[in-house]
Order: structure tokens, then C-alpha cells, then sequence
């Protein structure tokens, strides 16, 4: 379902009047707005099965494998999010979760790897961390357990194994001194989540461009860099609708070259031969 002109232009009238701040580092920035996903994803042809009545939003992909539900309550530590496969959908099913003060441009960067192609070999996660300086612990030599720390001690990523299966937990906090933790927001899945999901959480996580937030938005912590942002309300209105122009134009190459691959062999029209050639 497409994001209609009247979303966009709520969209646009709630960015007028508001003075924006470049905000980092992104994973403290605060939840944002949440049409940075759900716009996206519908723009790709998901389908909002949402009560438009409720501030809850349920989407469903177009093959309604996946799906995504966003259950804003009054705490931020709840969590908010909730993406996976549908229920029963068989082995294979994986959901992940992010607590309300989880930055958008970070929920975003598992949602925009989900509607794009996977890759063949996406990068490990620990190599994306690790790759942008966060350091990293092993539980145990060889197990690939074990944890990566933001350099700014505030953000970790950690893998532990129980009952023979891998869980993956991101957390954002005051601080994790001497294992008292003051969590920000969370995020948590198991080893069934598809592993270019991580890579595309793992590469948000670490992306070191600031985000726009507004005057008097909610951040994360009190050591959040904030300056004035060069950017206007209308370029943050073209920078969204272009990325949707975008996502939708990915979407519809994507499902076409699926239309093509799934048709037989036999079903491929071939150019019929040339004058020169028939006569020959």
C-alpha cells in the first residue's frame, strides 16, 4: 500500500516550526519519528492492517511472510517493536524486538535489509563492529560468543549461547559500570534471524553521521552531542520522499526480477530469427 498524499502531508506539516538538531551519536538519539520505518516499508508494498482509530501500527509484507507491529506505550523501556516472520510460519520463523527509545535510523537498518535483496555474503557482524572501533570480548576461544563495546562504553552488542541455541542482545545505557547497568533501549533476537538483518542492524548501529531530531525531542543521554542543524523543514520532507521514491523503485525491480525467475524455461519469449537468417 503506498503512502498517500495525505501522509506525506502530515508528514511535511509536522516538520514546519521546528528548530533541528544534528544528534549523535545516532544510537543515543532518541526513538525519532517512527514513519522513518513504516513509511518505508509501505512504500516497498507492505500493507497496513492497522485500526486507524489506535496509535498502533501493524504491517504485513506482500507475501505476508513478515510482518511488523509498533505498540507505543507510556514506558520507553517497554518494548515497541516487534518484527519477524509470521506465527507457526514453520521452522525457520525469527522475530526481533527494540524498546521505545530504539532511534528509528536504527530499526530502520534491519527493516530497509529485509525489503532489499539479500546478498550473497553479507559481513559478519562482529567484522562491522569491530571494523568501526569497537572493541570486542570473547566468552570463550572459538565459540564466537562474547560482547562489542561502543568506544564510548555506551552501546554493547552481545551473543550467548543457552540450551544449545544463540541469542544476539543490543543495549544502549547510562553506563555498564561494574555490571550495574541503566538501560536506554534494547534490542533482542535468536540465531534464526537471517544474518544480513544483523549486518544491516550492525552497519546502523555504527554509522557515525549525526541524525535530525527536533527541539525538545527525547534523547538518550545527556552526553548526546546536539548542534544546530543546516537543514531546514523542507529538505528533511525531500530527503524522506526521495527515499521513498527510492525504496519503491527497488521494490518493483525486485518483484519483477522475481516475476521473471520463477517463470519456466519454456516461457521466455526469444527473439525470432532475422530476415537474413530465415532466408539463409
Amino acid at each position: 500500500m503506498p503512502v498517500t498524499k495525505q501522509q506525506l502531508a502530515r508528514f511535511a506539516d509536522d516538520q514546519h516550526a521546528q528548530l533541528l538538531f544534528d544528534t549523535q551519536p545516532r544510537y543515543l538519539a532518541g526513538p525519532g519519528d517512527p514513519r522513518h520505518v513504516t513509511h518505508a516499508l509501505s512504500a516497498a508494498g507492505w500493507t497496513n492492517l492497522s485500526d486507524l482509530a489506535s496509535s498502533q501500527v501493524h504491517l504485513t509484507s506482500p507475501d505476508h511472510r513478515h510482518h511488523l507491529a509498533l505498540t507505543p506505550t507510556p514506558s520507553t523501556s517497554a518494548t515497541w517493536w516487534r518484527i519477524g516472520t509470521a506465527p507457526f510460519s514453520g521452522p525457520d520463523n525469527w522475530h526481533i524486538t527494540f524498546g521505545g527509545m530504539a532511534p528509528v535510523e536504527i530499526v530502520a537498518g534491519l527493516t530497509d535489509a529485509l525489503i532489499r535483496p539479500a546478498p550473497d555474503d553479507p559481513p559478519g557482524i562482529w567484522h562491522t563492529l569491530t571494523a568501526a572501533g569497537w572493541t570486542r570480548t570473547e566468552d570463550q576461544p572459538c565459540t564466537g560468543t562474547g560482547r562489542a563495546v561502543s568506544p564510548d562504553q555506551l552501546m554493547r552488542v552481545e551473543q550467548h549461547t543457552m540450551d544449545g541455541r544463540s541469542y544476539w542482545r543490543a543495549e544502549a545505557a547510562q553506563h555498564f559500570e561494574s555490571g550495574r547497568v541503566e538501560p536506554i533501549w534494547h534490542a533482542f533476537t535468536d540465531d534464526r534471524i537471517p544474518q544480513h538483518l544483523l549486518s544491516g542492524l550492525a552497519t546502523a548501529l555504527t554509522n557515525p553521521a549525526p541524525v535530525i531530531r527536533r527541539h525538545f525531542d527525547h534523547t538518550g543521554h545527556p552526553n548526546v552531542s546536539q548542534e544546530h542543524s543546516s537543514w531546514t523543514a523542507k529538505n528533511v520532507v525531500e530527503a524522506h520522499i526521495t527515499r521513498l521514491d527510492e525504496i519503491r523503485a527497488q521494490a518493483h525491480t525486485t518483484r519483477r526480477r522475481r516475476k521473471l525467475s520463477a517463470q519456466p524455461a519454456s516461457a521466455v519469449v526469444r527473439p525470432s530469427a532475422t530476415p537474413a537468417a530465415r532466408s539463409r
